[in-house]
C-alpha cells in the first residue's frame, strides 16, 4: 500500500467514520477509501475547486457503491445447514452439477403439470399410490376393484410421462408411482 500523508490519513479516516459498513474490517474499509482516493488524484481539475471536498466524495462513492461481502472463514457453519461448514461443504465431491439440476427442475415441473391436468379420479389414485397406500384401500374407498385401480394407475402414469416426453429427458430415469 502507498503510505499517505497526514492529511490524507486524516481525510480517509474521517470518511471512514462516516461511511460505517457492516459486515467488513476496517482495513476493508480503508483500502476501499484509498481506492477513492486515488480516483480522486486522477480525476481532479483544479480549476472547479479544491482537492479536499473534491476527494471526499469520491471516497464516499466508493465506500457506499461498494458492496458488502461479510468475512467468514472456512471453519464457519453454513446458515441453515447446522453442523456443516464451508469447509465440507467445498470438499463434498457428489455435488450435482448445475445443469443436471435445472434438468430436474423442469422435469419436476413438467410432472406436476401433466399431474394437475390428469381428470380428478387419475389424478387421486396416482397420488395416493405415490403416497404408498395399497390397491385395495383406495379400491374401497373409490368403489372400484383392485383391478380397476391398477388401470387407471397405469393409463395416468401413461399419459404423464407421455406430456413430460419421458423418453427425451435423459435425466427422466424411471418415473416412480
Amino acid at each position: 500500500m502507498i503510505p499517505l500523508t497526514n492529511d490524507q490519513r486524516r481525510l480517509v479516516s474521517d470518511n471512514i467514520r462516516l461511511a460505517y459498513r457492516v459486515g467488513c474490517g476496517d482495513d476493508d474499509r480503508t483500502q476501499t477509501a484509498f481506492l477513492g482516493l486515488c480516483l480522486a488524484v486522477r480525476s481532479w481539475d483544479s480549476t472547479r475547486g479544491g482537492f479536499g471536498a473534491h476527494a471526499w466524495f469520491r471516497m464516499l462513492d466508493s465506500l457506499r457503491s461498494r458492496p458488502v461481502v461479510p468475512t467468514v472463514s472456512l471453519s464457519d457453519d453454513v446458515p441453515g445447514a447446522e453442523g456443516l461448514t464451508y469447509e465440507d461443504a467445498l470438499a463434498y465431491t457428489d455435488a450435482v452439477p448445475v445443469d443436471v439440476q435445472a434438468e430436474r427442475a423442469e422435469l419436476l415441473r413438467k410432472v406436476v403439470m401433466a399431474v394437475e391436468g390428469l381428470p380428478h379420479r387419475h389424478r387421486e389414485v396416482i397420488l395416493r399410490r405415490a403416497a404408498d397406500e395399497h390397491l385395495e384401500g383406495i379400491g374401497d374407498s373409490l368403489g372400484l376393484s383392485a383391478e380397476r385401480i391398477r388401470q387407471i394407475e397405469a393409463e395416468a402414469l401413461s399419459t404423464v410421462r407421455r406430456q413430460v416426453g419421458y423418453n427425451e429427458s435423459p435425466c427422466a430415469g424411471k418415473l416412480r408411482r
